[in-house]
C-alpha cells in the first residue's frame, strides 16, 4: 500500500492546483476580482472610462435630456433640460425651441443662430444626458416584462 501513496498525492496535490488556477474570485475563494464565466470583467488600469457620446444621427425626442453650454454665458444654466411631450424645451434667454426629431448638433445650430441675435459667433455644445426617447420591448421569461 506505501507504493500507491505518492501517486495518490501527486493525484491530490494536481487537482488541487487544477482547481486554484480555476479561481472564479468568488467569495470561496477569497479573491476580489469580479469574474463572469471565469473571464476578468474589470477594466485594466490603462482603460479609461469614456463619456457617453450621441450617436450619429440618434434624433432627439420626448424624455430625452441635454444641456447646453454656451462658453461665456452664465445667462444659460448648464442644468439638463428634458424635452417635453411635445417636442419642445425651453432655454433662458433663447425662449422655445423645437427639439423633436433633431440631431445634438442639429439643435446647436439652432441654439447658436439664436445666440447670434445677442453674441457674435457664440460657441454652443450640446450634450445628450438622458436617452429616453426610444421606448425597449422586453418580453419573456424575464423580472420585468413590458415597454421600457
Amino acid at each position: 500500500m506505501h507504493a500507491k501513496e505518492p501517486f495518490l498525492t501527486a493525484a491530490l496535490l494536481s487537482a488541487m492546483l487544477a482547481s486554484s488556477a480555476q479561481d472564479t474570485g468568488g467569495p470561496k475563494s477569497g479573491g476580489n476580482t469580479p469574474r463572469i464565466g471565469g473571464v476578468d470583467i474589470t477594466a485594466s488600469k490603462g482603460d479609461k472610462l469614456q463619456p457617453l457620446v450621441a450617436l450619429d444621427g440618434y434624433e432627439l425626442g420626448p424624455g430625452d435630456q441635454v444641456a447646453i453650454h454656451v462658453l461665456d454665458q452664465d445667462q444659460i444654466p448648464a442644468t439638463p433640460y428634458r424635452i417635453d411631450a411635445t417636442g419642445v424645451i425651453y432655454v433662458p434667454t433663447i425662449g422655445r425651441l423645437q427639439a423633436q426629431g433633431l440631431t445634438a448638433e442639429g439643435l446647436s445650430a439652432i441654439v447658436r443662430e439664436r445666440l447670434k441675435r445677442v453674441l457674435v459667433d457664440p460657441d454652443v455644445t450640446i450634450s445628450i444626458v438622458e436617452f429616453r426617447s426610444q421606448p425597449v420591448s422586453v418580453l419573456g421569461a424575464v423580472a420585468n416584462p413590458g415597454v421600457h
